[in-house]
């Protein structure tokens, strides 16, 4: 029912001291479930000192990241954010009165960009020169296509030589990756569309494939459907395919790194990601059984969500030797129940959705010490959180032309 919580029945609240009793009253445990009441840290006891102690402590520090409310569109009921840029500007999906409406935000500001589509429209990635990838049902006769918005002008891509509505992702060249259907005979794959030339990456021995996500240099990661219905995740670069193995890669940043899930013997998804080639699983923090990670910055970061064994879901970020619950970097007074991280900027800036006052939010993180040690503000790894140490990646490139499509 509207304005109801539609969202995971909440944890009982542990027995507790006079002291945190004192600190916890500053919120209201009824928006929100608070960011330090975790599976991990649920008893039927009482709270441990240390576990006061580490709520005490976040209580005195200054939040690692500041996080700012999207908003939503004409009084509705969610928001998801599903992309950002450079910039900080920020796209994705906002239900309205008159339905599902693609979104721009910056600077504070949250525009409608389904306004004059007759129908549903969603934005789902961005790239620096402002440049709006997403999907839009402008017939109701035809279905979905992909669309680019640039500016104030809406572009029917299908009218470019993309078919279909499995766009996925625009670099900063204008290229574009997703899934479509290429030919009659087989099922949708994996392409690649530079200037008004597609590209078909799946190959003729696979059934299906989706590319997700493409960096500045025009390299490709996704995912293929094998004739034996099996996921293989891939990279493309420059006409070379290159199978990563059982998975799905989601994201690949300008060093060539890919991150995506992998499946455990159960058959559960767990992020992780691929450095030259090889893989390495993201440890899942205590209490939760799968992961997925959908987003990598040029500094390694990766951002996702892990899911526990009834469903209920985190935003984390991972920082080359640690998963981090995000709820446990901001001001946990403000009521926010962080659920998935989207996408992350090479300033550390994440953006996703999360809970607040009962509804699905969009969010923006900023972190509040923006040079290369802020992860020093960061806490420290949950105990029986394990460690994956990862050297640095650099890769020195020649700059390459940027081409915007007008």
């Amino acid at each position: 029912m509207f304005g109801s919580w539609d969202g995971p029945p909440f944890s009982p609240r542990p027995e507790v001291s006079q002291e945190t009793a004192r600190l916890w009253s500053k919120c209201d445990p009824s928006r929100a479930t608070p960011a330090w009441l975790k599976p991990s840290l649920l008893r039927n006891g009482p709270l441990t000192m240390a576990e006061e102690l580490e709520f005490l402590s976040r209580e005195s520090a200054p939040p690692a990241y500041e996080i700012r409310d999207l908003g939503l569109l004409d009084d509705g009921r969610y928001c998801h954010a599903l992309g950002i840029n450079s910039h900080g500007v920020v796209v994705g999906e906002a239900d309205t009165t008159a339905g599902v409406h693609a979104f721009v935000w910056r600077g504070g500001l949250i525009v409608d960009l389904g306004r004059g589509i007759r129908l549903s429209s969603k934005a789902i990635d961005i790239n620096d020169d402002g440049m709006a990838l997403g999907i839009a049902e402008l017939d109701p006769f035809d279905g979905p296509a992909g669309v680019l918005w640039t500016g104030e002008n809406l572009v029917d891509l299908s009218k470019l030589g993309i078919p279909g509505s499995g766009v996925r992702a625009i670099n900063n060249q204008g290229q574009i990756v997703g899934e479509a259907a290429l030919d009659d005979r087989r099922p949708p794959g994996a392409f690649l569309w530079t200037l008004g030339n597609i590209t078909d990456l799946s190959g003729e021995y696979v059934d299906g494939g989706t590319a997700e996500a493409i960096n500045n240099y025009g390299q490709v990661a996704g995912c293929i459907t094998t004739l034996r219905q099996f996921d293989q995740a891939f990279f493309w670069s420059d006409g070379e395919f290159r199978d990563l193995g059982f998975g799905q890669a989601r994201a690949i940043n300008d060093h060539s790194v890919v991150a995506g899930i992998t499946y455990q013997g159960n058959a559960r998804p767990i992020a992780c990601f691929w450095r030259e080639f090889h893989r390495r699983e993201i440890p899942l923090l205590p209490g939760f059984v799968s992961s997925e990670a959908l987003a990598i910055n040029d500094g390694g970061e990766i951002v996702g969500a892990m899911i526990g064994d009834d469903g209920s879901r985190i935003a984390f970020l991972w920082k080359r030797e640690y998963a981090i619950d995000l709820n446990d970097v901001i001001d946990l007074a403000l009521g926010w129940n962080l659920q998935e991280a989207r996408a992350i900027n090479n300033s550390g800036q994440i953006v996703g959705w999360g809970y607040l006052e009962h509804r699905h939010h969009g969010f923006l993180l900023t972190p509040n010490d923006r040079d290369s040690s802020r992860s020093a503000h960061l806490p420290p790894p949950r105990e029986g959180a394990e460690r994956v140490s990862v050297p640095d990646v650099v890769v020195e490139r020649e700059e390459s032309s940027i081409f915007i499509f007008r």
